[in-house]
């Protein structure tokens, strides 16, 4: 009997057709059939610059992207990076991170008989590939599905680790799954031990003096005048990625953009909004600033609301609806 089993997020798909070696429907659990034999695995993204890129093989080839993607997500919650030839020999897949463009490179090398090798890349976002890591983490939870199939998380040694290469320390996860802690690792990869310190009063009242009507919280350059800066590129990224989707889900009246408008952002290592400040449409009222004051972390009253350290981020809000967010 043929069965068909699909695992679907909303930037990725995995679906997979295969066959059941026994009769007895209730072999899966709950009358489900269980599927022991795969024949065709597929792995697609929904973005429409993705459907020239559809993936699909045998075993082989899902076993290799289980893994690959398995490797990625150590590489984050280990805060080691292997180096490639000791990631990626024998595999079909490949992924390396792209700080520059905030992307994430995955690459599959298509071999069929009597033809070319193929290599396709696909550069996702963070958003797309923690997709498809959840797809892989529903797959493998599912019981009924290749149960043979299985994913060893665990941390790296640091022996693999390259010469003269800084790395965090740390990565604490918030949530059980291999999802939940890719996410969370990349967001507190190199979150810092948080310290209490008192702002400068005199700096304070200067800028806000200045700033009043152009920043929020009031006086929050100040704040930061002294506040370290986080500088490393892959970091950068994926706050970059975390705050565009967070303020793609949360725009809700996007019509009501005339013109772009464009903010700088300031975000803790965590990625929430600690403040802005406009740079451009300055002839609108700060007050009618879309979607960023619902996404501000207020301290609270007498709390300082200076980290350690920030990410300086710039936030254009287009009339089209579409939000970019870049690096500084």
């Amino acid at each position: 009997m043929t069965i068909r089993r699909q695992y679907s997020l909303p930037n990725c798909s995995l679906t997979l057709e295969g066959w059941t070696g026994e009769t007895n429907p209730n072999d899966g659990g709950n009358g489900r059939p269980l599927m022991s034999i795969l024949v065709n695995a597929e792995c697609r993204f929904t973005d429409p610059k993705h459907q020239s890129s559809v993936l699909q093989g045998d075993k082989n080839f899902l076993e290799s992207l289980v893994r690959v993607v398995n490797n990625y997500a150590q590489s984050v919650l280990s805060g080691i990076i292997a180096q490639p030839t000791q990631d990626w020999v024998g595999e079909s897949f490949s992924i390396k991170p792209l700080p520059e463009q905030n992307r994430h490179q995955l690459q599959f090398i298509r071999t069929e008989e009597g033809k070319t090798e193929e290599i396709i890349k696909i550069d996702l976002t963070t958003v797309e590939l923690f997709d498809l890591v959840e797809a892989i983490d529903q797959l493998l939870s599912d019981g009924t599905t290749l149960p043979e199939l299985t994913l060893s998380l665990q941390p790296r040694s640091r022996k693999i680790r390259g010469q003269n290469e800084p790395l965090a320390k740390k990565a604490k996860p918030a949530m059980v799954g291999v999802a939940s802690l890719a996410v969370a690792s990349i967001a507190l990869l190199f979150a810092p031990i948080p310290e209490i310190r008192e702002p400068e009063t005199q700096n304070s009242q200067q800028e806000e003096t200045s700033t009043n009507n152009t920043a929020v919280p009031s006086g929050i350059t100040g704040i930061l005048a002294d506040t370290p800066r986080i500088t490393n590129s892959q970091q950068l990224a994926s706050l970059a990625d975390i705050l565009e989707a967070n303020i793609d889900e949360n725009w809700q009246q996007r019509g009501l953009v005339e013109q772009s408008l464009t903010y700088r952002v300031w975000v803790n290592p965590s990625g929430d909004i600690i403040g802005y400040e406009q740079l451009s449409g300055s002839d609108r009222n700060l007050s009618e600033t879309p979607v960023l004051p619902n996404l501000l972390s207020l301290s609270s009253p007498g709390e300082s609301p200076q980290p350690q350290a920030v990410a300086e981020l710039e936030v254009t809000f287009n009339p089209n609806g579409v939000v970019n967010v870049e690096t500084q």
